[in-house]
């Protein structure tokens, strides 16, 4: 990637948005578009690396690329907001079932559709040694039953 001027950072979005950018930069962007994932985005955008760090160096470069980051604030800015609870689960489903994956992006995926059907539960087992003085309670209901039962002879003799 060539160098980017220093007053490119400043221009508005508006006119960042007006340069075309290349077939693979939109190929990265389509596709971390879709999953968030930079480093497999810079992948399957056809750059070459050396290793799985070249890509994420690459991929971390694409993002703070005033162009593409451009793109990335125009899509949120523009995305769709009303998504429905099922469109969200279908979408999570499409990520775990991709092929393309990598393994961390499908293990969150499966680990949120878990999640909303329940299939984990957090339980928290404690063990406490609680000393309790019957005497006290038992001496209050003793006493609370004799004012009772007082209570109702005094009625029963008017």
């Amino acid at each position: 990637m060539g160098k980017i001027a220093k007053e490119t950072y400043d221009k508005p979005t508006a006119e960042l948005l007006k340069k075309p950018l290349s077939l693979p930069q939109r190929r990265f962007l389509k596709h971390y578009l879709a999953t968030g994932e930079g480093r497999n985005s810079a992948k399957q955008a056809g750059y070459k690396c050396k290793d799985d760090a070249g890509f994420s160096s690459l991929a971390s470069q694409m993002l703070v690329n005033p162009y593409i980051k451009a793109h990335i604030d125009d899509w949120i800015e523009n995305a769709p907001t009303s998504l429905s609870p099922d469109e969200v689960i279908e979408d999570i489903a499409k990520i775990a079932m991709k092929s393309d994956s990598t393994d961390n992006a499908k293990l969150r995926a499966l680990e949120l559709l878990g999640r909303h059907f329940k299939l984990f539960t957090d339980q928290l087992e404690t063990k406490q040694n609680i000393d309790v003085d019957y005497t006290s309670a038992i001496s209050e209901i003793d006493s609370a039953l004799t004012r009772s039962l007082k209570e109702d002879k005094g009625e029963q003799s008017d």
